[in-house]
């Protein structure tokens, strides 16, 4: 058989080839030059956020500093993804004055790209008078505002990106653990649903109990009869995404994914610190 440009698959990476699901056809996974024949739907989203960064990155360098001449004015927040600290400059310039203070690796600013460079500024928060008259708290009453900071950093050096911006950063970071693993067959569960690895968690991953009231486990992924035990809030523990259930690496066990609601058991570290750092 023949597949034509952009048409789907399902299937999974085995070796140098692609072998699909309902067939059991192989194709060649490169071609000779050694360019891929196939991509999966988070590598072709992730080429696509790169390439809207890179183009904002572009445009920013059609004009100077300021707020009409192509320079990109929407703030956004960029992680440092550098090997070493980078020292904030007093003006976008290499031969600019340093600011005697640098921004750490992973540290996170907001900023506005502006021709190469990152314009910072700082988040301040302010009570809102109108939203707080009458009420007894001040939740919730707060407004951030993005205020100049005269500080810039550069966006690469010796060609080597020095920031991203969150969304990508966590996208790959996301990504990371996801990679197809090769030779892998596909599997059934003790219910006999077939489980595809390209779709699969594939590795164990620590887990977090985050629902209230604990979740029940059963000898089974139909989750039938009486549970085997319970994990409280909070509680970790091994296991990986086996469909709607989460298997536990130890003994086996299937709890349900997520509850009647819809609303996720478990979440992995990898997860939680994203949520963290989007939150931060």
């Amino acid at each position: 058989k023949e597949l034509p440009l952009g048409a789907h698959i399902e299937g999974h990476k085995d070796g140098n080839c692609l072998q699909e699901k309902s067939t059991g056809y192989y194709a060649p996974f490169n071609d000779k030059e050694g360019h891929r024949n196939f991509k999966n739907q988070r590598l072709l989203a992730m080429e696509k956020m790169t390439r809207e960064e890179e183009g904002k990155h572009n445009h920013s360098k059609g004009g100077q500093a300021g707020h009409d001449n192509g320079v990109a004015h929407d703030p956004d927040m960029y992680v440092c993804v550098s090997d070493h600290d980078v020292p904030y400059r007093r003006a976008p310039r290499e031969d600019a004055e340093p600011a005697g203070k640098d921004c750490k690796v992973g540290e996170k600013v907001h900023a506005i790209l502006e021709g190469g460079w990152l314009r910072v500024l700082h988040a301040a928060s302010h009570l809102d008078p109108a939203q707080a008259l009458g009420r007894r708290a001040s939740h919730g009453m707060t407004t951030t505002t993005l205020e100049e900071t005269g500080l810039f950093l550069p966006l690469n050096a010796n060609g080597q990106k020095l920031f991203k911006s969150l969304k990508l950063y966590l996208f790959e970071e996301s990504a990371k653990p996801g990679s197809l693993p090769e030779g892998q067959p596909y599997r059934r569960t003790t219910s006999g649903r077939e489980v595809d690895p390209v779709t699969a968690d594939h590795d164990s991953d620590t887990w977090i109990c985050t629902h209230e009231h604990g979740v029940k486990f059963y000898a089974t992924d139909e989750l039938m009869g009486q549970p085997v035990k319970e994990l409280p809030l909070g509680a970790h523990i091994e296991g990986h995404k086996d469909g709607n259930c989460l298997q536990e690496k130890s003994t086996g066990y299937y709890a349900p994914f997520n509850d009647k609601e819809g609303h996720r058991n478990f979440k992995n570290q990898r997860l939680l610190a994203m949520e963290k750092m989007t939150r931060e």
